[in-house]
């Protein structure tokens, strides 16, 4: 039934709902974003359990396509369940990717917070490539003293303008290719963009000592490797990355 209402959608005079990222389409790409969030329940329910947050209740897990706003898979959980459980996020995931009709699983891009930053579903994410499907992912990532040595080493100029959801130069955000100069990079395998921006009021109590030193709130996101390219080929500028483009 989804391949047929996909197919009546994409004939449409406006054709299938492509994502646009920074002002360019991505024409082709299936977004899937998988996000956990906490149900309270008011009663003792089965499977419901205390939560990180101190409530009561469950922890589902679910990717949606953010094409169409469908939800595609969803695993209950109980309360307790963690954010960041591998099983689970490739669990999800599997069963998304085989909700998405064959004609449109050629190019899949998959956007995770925080919890996605393990090694293990990074490295089955990467996997899901073949030779008749592309993906891509962006995972949040939580950053460590070594991010900060790395982020310290930045000169000026590796700074520029980071791009908003309409295309335009964001006037208060810069991004930065932070890849070759961080060790975690290298261990993960994967690519690393850091965007900064002047910490709001609210920020001011949750300051690292180098963001109190510089004046910059630091944000790390987690992406496939760059492909090796020829040399004369120009470079994918961090700034349109940072806001989650497939390369």
């Amino acid at each position: 039934m989804r391949r047929h209402v996909w197919e009546l959608i994409a004939a449409t005079e406006t054709g299938f709902p492509w994502l646009e990222v920074a002002g360019k389409v991505l024409t082709g790409w299936i977004v899937l974003d998988l996000d956990a969030t906490l149900i309270a329940a008011h009663s003792n329910k089965q499977g419901a359990s205390a939560t990180f947050k101190k409530g009561w209740g469950f922890h589902p897990l679910a990717a949606w396509c953010a094409n169409t706003h469908e939800c595609l898979a969803m695993l209950l959980r109980t309360g307790s369940a963690g954010s960041n459980t591998v099983t689970d996020h490739v669990q999800v995931l599997t069963e998304a990717i085989r909700q998405i009709p064959d004609g449109f699983r050629a190019k899949i891009w998959i956007r995770i917070d925080g919890a996605g930053a393990t090694h293990d579903l990074v490295e089955h994410m990467k996997g899901l490539n073949t030779t008749r499907r592309t993906v891509r992912f962006t995972v949040g990532w939580k950053i460590t003293e070594t991010d900060e040595s790395a982020i310290a080493k930045l000169p000026a100029t590796a700074w520029q303008s980071a791009i908003r959801q309409d295309g335009e130069l964001h006037p208060h955000a810069q991004v930065a290719e932070l890849t070759g100069l961080d060790e975690r990079a290298t261990s993960w395998a994967v690519r690393l963009l850091v965007r900064r921006v002047r910490p709001s009021a609210r920020d001011t109590a949750q300051l690292t000592d180098l963001e109190k030193k510089t004046g910059w709130k630091y944000a790390i996101t987690a992406t496939k490797p760059r492909p090796s390219r020829p040399a004369q080929r120009p470079r994918q500028p961090p700034a349109r990355l940072h806001r989650c483009c497939p390369p």
